[in-house]
Order: structure tokens, then C-alpha cells, then sequence
């Protein structure tokens, strides 16, 4: 059975691909950065929509782990660490 977990971030937090393949790196207006890592799942970045502003919908981005699950079913870990900078 596949899934999708998703991770919504805000429209000024800027979402990049992190040097390994599993990991994600969001930097926030302030220049604080975290990264999320994930195994048991292949992560990707892709287009959201933010809705919780008044001035309406704003074009933001997620990150998405995806795979399958077996009946039996299965492990999917992540971690959110903050980037000493």
C-alpha cells in the first residue's frame, strides 16, 4: 500500500535538498537552519499552498516521504536537528 507523509513549511522559510540523498535543509527568515532526515521512505520536495494568511492562498513548498507498506506493515523514522551555523 503506498503513502505520503507530508511536512508543510512557511512561505518565508526557504526549502533546499540537504548534501545526502535522505535529508532536507529549511532555513528560516532569521537564518536559523534545521534539517529533516528520514529512512524508510524516499524524500522529495515539492509545491505547496499556504492558506492560513489572510491576504489568502501564497505558493509555498513541502517535503514528502513516500513509499510502500507492506500488509504487515513497516517503519518509516524521521529527525528534525538544528545546523550549528
Amino acid at each position: 500500500m503506498p503513502f505520503a507523509i507530508h511536512f508543510h513549511v512557511l512561505p518565508n522559510a526557504r526549502l533546499t535538498r540537504g548534501q545526502e540523498p535522505a535529508t532536507a535543509e529549511i532555513t528560516i527568515p532569521s537564518g536559523e537552519c534545521w534539517r529533516l532526515t528520514a529512512a524508510g521512505a524516499e524524500l522529495g520536495i515539492e509545491e505547496s499552498i499556504h492558506l492560513a494568511g489572510i491576504s489568502g492562498p501564497v505558493r509555498s513548498a513541502q517535503i514528502v516521504l513516500r513509499g510502500m507498506v507492506a500488509a504487515g506493515g513497516g517503519e518509516i523514522r524521521w529527525r528534525l536537528d538544528r545546523v550549528k551555523t
